[in-house]
Parts: structure tokens; sequence; C-alpha cells
């Protein structure tokens, strides 16, 4: 338990309360109609911190729960899954979130994101803006799969596409950092340096990003040398989650990162997964038409909220 400054107190673990329950399934039922989607997601969230998915930041007033966030850290990274404030306690936004980012400080943990949903996500992305978080647009696209979708194709003379190999792990942290772009690190700063990237690859292969599929994580090479890969997680859904995907610099314009999704879909199928999904910056806007030409559908909007903790200025919020 940690005391604020202005007299609240705040709870972090694995376990979340009766009374921290109930202000979670309160604040869904203030979700509107029309995002039936998002009721039965935050409904769900008690049964994933239960399950040890999610780790829980309970604000205290007293001893009454007014405010909550589930989170999950992975690679000392923390995402703000979902959070709220009882209704009557709307402007804490601010004191909640300091508290928060003090909290995870001591837990090590070096950037923070969320993408803020549910009651009261606007004044959450207000407070995240004025403590030095940086908003990076995104969007969330899909393709569905079916037997059909089985393709039979040469691959470009001296281009093999063959499953993951542990025998790629560093050429594949070598891409992945090389390959990786400003709006890359903007939202998983761990592309932003080849121990980073190392660190993701073996978070993936551990199962930390979903359950990672060998069969449907893929390496393109010409002459024995890794010139693209994408990597996959199957989550909690049955979709297939694309991971990364990444091409050589010298290399791109060649097609092969058709290749690898051409794969991924007819594999995919084989497989009998029948959706793959992923997400992509909007500024991203050469990936964004590739994925349309290869058959993937918009299926959200939304801003996600990045602070690196080491870049946060302390001395602006006393």
């Amino acid at each position: 338990m940690v005391l604020s400054p202005q007299g609240y107190t705040l709870e972090t673990g694995s376990e979340l309360t009766d009374d921290a329950e109930r202000l979670l399934i309160e604040s869904a039922v203030r979700i509107p109609s029309t995002g039936e989607i998002d009721r039965l997601y935050v409904l769900g969230l008690p049964d994933r911190v239960r399950r040890g998915e999610l780790s829980v930041i309970t604000l205290l007033k007293g001893i009454e729960p007014i405010g909550i966030f589930c989170y999950r850290s992975v690679d000392l990274e923390a995402e703000l899954v979902y959070g709220c404030l009882k209704p009557g306690n709307e402007g804490l936004e601010r004191i909640f979130m300091l508290q928060i980012l003090d909290e995870l400080s001591t837990q090590g943990i070096n950037a923070v994101r969320s993408s803020f949903s549910g009651p009261g996500a606007d004044r959450f992305a207000v407070a995240a803006l004025e403590m030095g978080f940086r908003k990076v647009s995104r969007m969330s696209m899909t393709r569905r799969v079916d037997e059909s979708h089985t393709f039979t194709y040469k691959p470009e003379p001296g281009l093999n596409i063959t499953p993951w190999s542990t025998n790629h792990f560093e050429d594949i942290c070598r891409l992945m950092y090389e390959a990786s772009e400003a709006f890359d690190r903007a939202v998983y700063p761990l592309f932003a340096s080849p121990e980073g990237c190392r660190t993701l690859l073996l978070s993936i292969m551990q199962d930390r990003h979903g359950i990672f599929i060998p069969e449907l994580s893929l390496v393109a090479t010409i002459d024995d040398r890794v010139v693209g890969f994408l990597l996959s997680s199957l989550i909690v859904d049955g979709s297939v989650l694309i991971l990364d995907i990444a091409v050589d610099s010298q290399h791109r314009g060649n097609g092969i990162g058709g290749k690898l999704l051409e794969s991924l879909i007819s594999k995919s199928a084989m497989l009998g997964r029948r959706q793959i999904v992923l997400a992509v910056t909007l500024d991203n806007e050469p990936a964004i038409g590739l994925y349309r030409k290869m058959g993937f559908k918009q299926a959200s909007i939304f801003d996600q909220y990045v602070l690196e903790l080491k870049e946060r200025d302390v001395s602006r919020f006393p």
C-alpha cells in the first residue's frame, strides 16, 4: 500500500477485492448500449485477474475503492488495460495516474502504454498528455480465412519462405532492430536497441504475447541470408495475431512482405485458423497498403498513449 500526498492510498497486487470487482462491473454497466463488445470485455477482466493474466492497482479513499486499473507487465513495460473511477470522483484522473507511475517505477517498469477505454477515458487521456505521454494513432485490421484461401505460388528465384527456426534467432533480432521505424519505437521502445529486440523476441518465444506459433511464424531468406520475417501468436479468441513483420531495407519493394503474408494466410487456412488480426500505426502507409492488398480490412481506429518513464519530468508534477 502506498500513501499519496493527497491522502489517498494505492494498493497493488494480483488479487481483486469484492468491492473493487463491483467497481469494475458498475463501470461496465455505464458503457453505452452500442458498446456491447466493450462491455463483455470489461466483464471478463475479473476472471483474467484471477487467472493471473492481469494485476490490479486500486485507488482507495479511506477503505473505499474509488478507482481501479487492470494492467499487465511484460519485458519491463506495462500496459494499462482498463481503468475507471467511481462516479463522483471525476477530476482525480491525474492524481491516480501520477500514483500509478510512481508505483510502476518502483517495480522497475521502463515504459507505460494505454489505449484508455470506457467511462472517463477522455479525462484519463487528457491527464496522460499533460504528464508527457505521446499519442500515437493506430489501426486494428482483420482478415477472415477459409479453405479457399490456400495459395499455390512459386517463390521468386532465390527467395525461400520457411517456418521459424531458433537457428535464425540472432538474425531476426538484428533485422527487428534495423528495420524498425520511428513510429514503431514510439509505441514499443524495445525496438530502439538490439538488446531490447532480443528481450522482446525471447518473451514472444515464452508465450508472453499470446501463444507463439512456430509453424505460422516465417523467415524469408535469399542466399541463406535472412531478409524478412513474420512472427505470429494465438490469442484468446482463437485468432492468429501478427506480432511483427519486417523486411530488410535493401530488399523492400520486391514483394517479400506480400509473400510472407500470402504464406501465413495459406498455412492458417490449412490449420483451420479462421481469422488473422494485427495493429499498425496510421503513419505506416506502405504497410497499410500492403495489408489492404492482401485482403485485410479496417476494424477500428484507436489512440495509444505511451510514456518512457526515464523521460518523465517529475518536476512538473509535485
